[in-house]
């Protein structure tokens, strides 16, 4: 640097270095043209500033003010110090100072080179030796920059997701990656990651995307975490692709949206990360409400407690489990009204872990009819049992449980074959997938010797009435069980007699039809 260079010549506006020329009290007194280039400020705004404020880096204000005075007191110095350019990236400058003496009065020339990216280089050839060999390895694109937003270090992966070669990235701005709609946000976020030393992944809860050379963007997912180095403090991020994901997602959200039921996503904290229109019109929350928030949020307070823990089950060995499994659930919606609903789950497994899909059914209507249902049941005389396709005992009435001793409890769920005689229940099955394959009325009375088995083991003669039901989840037989153990004995009386009688006797119903003989 030229040290005998003077304010008043004319040659300091086409030197390449700042050169500025202050008051011994920091004030600006002039600015040249790399000055303006180099810190981004035109002299008129610099002039009559105080240098350190205006272009002292934050972070080193008080020791930048020390070094100058220190020089402006002993007349000439050289020491490198750090500043920053008016976006706020930072400058690393060799400073030349001497006071000189002029017509008016005494000042200092200041002769600033920018040496930012010469330190950037080396910075990066030392980051090289260190971890080259492990980024390479690396799966995902991997970019090392350094507290100025500067990239340092690239690996191939990067150089492939990107288009760029590391020698057109290196030194560059990370924004560089990024499409210029979020360029504006990007240095506040890397900032407050800087501020904050831990892992973090930019893609939790908000879109990130990248920009290839080409001008096109692609999303994706970022993972940031801070490195010490004997060169300072360094952001390693490590960039992924999800293209096929977001494509896979989009499918995924489309078959979410077309499905009948309202359809709620939970990750293995209990959080909703996904709801459909149909969960939306259930609850009464908008899709916004509810993700991110606990799934308890859709429970009745007086359950959430056992929910949790239900949860917690769940995920330790999750499984399908289909709508209908014979647990009584109710949801909550928004205004507070709870509505009785059916759930189907099934686990998801993705790259995130498992998630859980509920397909939530609102069955308000299905208990009122079958409050209705439950009404008529009660009412009628004989013994009702209600049996689904699979052979099991879906509802009883208190008829059923006096005639055969059992609680409706210890009947509901269990094979119908319980009430049934040990020696026939291998031929009653049969009789029962028969039936189901071709489900019809069949009255009581149709001439067919049948048996029932009460809990304490006693058989039962009884007559029945089949009637198949059609439901939402699929046909069940309704069965009229009426026991005739009294009738039995009248018809063993009657025979009695029958047979005793000295003349030919012939029993005929009102058709006409021979009912009996002796």
């Amino acid at each position: 640097m030229n040290e005998q260079i003077s304010l008043v010549s004319p040659s300091i506006e086409e030197l390449p270095d700042a050169v500025v020329g202050v008051r011994l009290d920091g004030e600006v007194l002039f600015w040249n043209r790399a000055a303006e280039r180099i810190f981004g400020i035109d002299r008129k705004e610099a002039t009559g500033r105080e240098l350190v404020a205006l272009i002292g880096a934050p972070d080193r204000s008080a020791e930048s003010r020390e070094k100058l005075r220190q020089a402006l007191a002993s007349g000439a110095a050289a020491y490198e110090d750090v500043f920053r350019r008016i976006d706020g990236s930072r400058v690393y400058a060799d400073l030349s100072v001497r006071v000189v003496e002029e017509a008016v009065e005494r000042h200092a020339v200041i002769c600033l080179r920018d040496v930012t990216e010469q330190r950037y280089r080396r910075q990066a050839e030392a980051l090289e030796a260190r971890f080259r060999g492990l980024l390479e390895s690396a799966p995902d694109a991997m970019v090392i920059a350094n507290r100025d937003r500067r990239i340092l270090l690239v690996n191939a992966q990067t150089e492939k997701l990107f288009g760029y070669s590391r020698g057109e990235l290196v030194g560059q701005p990370v924004e560089t990656l990024v499409p210029p709609r979020f360029r504006d946000d990007h240095p506040s976020d890397r900032a407050a990651s800087a501020a904050d030393p831990r892992v973090s992944g930019t893609g939790e809860g908000g879109e990130s995307y990248g920009l290839r050379k080409d001008g096109g963007e692609f999303p994706v997912e970022i993972s940031l975490c801070l490195v010490e180095t004997p060169e300072g403090v360094v952001v390693s991020s490590a960039i992924r692709d999800i293209t096929e994901r977001k494509r896979a997602e989009q499918k995924f959200r489309d078959l979410l949206e077309s499905a009948p039921d309202a359809m709620v996503i939970v990750d293995a904290k209990g959080k909703i990360a996904l709801a459909n229109a149909q969960a939306e019109k259930l609850f009464g929350y908008a899709r916004e409400e509810m993700i991110g928030q606990p799934v308890e949020l859709l429970v009745p307070p007086r359950l959430r407690e056992a929910h949790q823990k239900h949860r917690t089950g769940y995920f330790a060995d999750p499984r399908i489990r289909q709508m209908g499994a014979g647990i009584e659930l109710y949801g909550v919606r928004k205004d507070g009204i709870e509505v009785p609903v059916e759930i189907s789950l099934s686990p998801l497994e993705t790259d995130e872990g498992v998630l859980v899909s509920a397909a939530i059914r609102d069955i308000t209507d299905r208990k009122k009819a079958e409050e209705k249902f439950r009404g008529l049941l009660e009412s009628a005389p004989d013994a009702m049992v209600i049996v689904d396709a699979m052979g099991n005992i879906a509802l009883t009435n208190a008829q059923a449980e006096k005639l055969f001793g059992y609680a409706r409890e210890e009947m509901i769920g269990q094979p119908v074959e319980l009430l049934v005689p040990p020696r026939l229940r291998e031929n009653h099955e049969k009789y029962r997938t028969g039936y189901f394959a071709d489900p019809r009325l069949r009255l009581m009375g149709a001439g067919i010797e049948l048996y029932g088995v009460r809990k304490d083991g006693v058989e039962i003669p009884v007559e029945i009435s089949l009637s198949p039901l059609e439901t939402d989840e699929g046909v069940l037989v309704s069965a009229a069980i009426r026991d005739i153990t009294d009738r039995r004995k009248a018809e063993e009386k009657f025979r009695g007699l029958l047979e005793s009688a000295p003349d030919a006797m012939v029993i005929v119903d009102a058709s006409g039809a021979i009912t009996l003989i002796n």
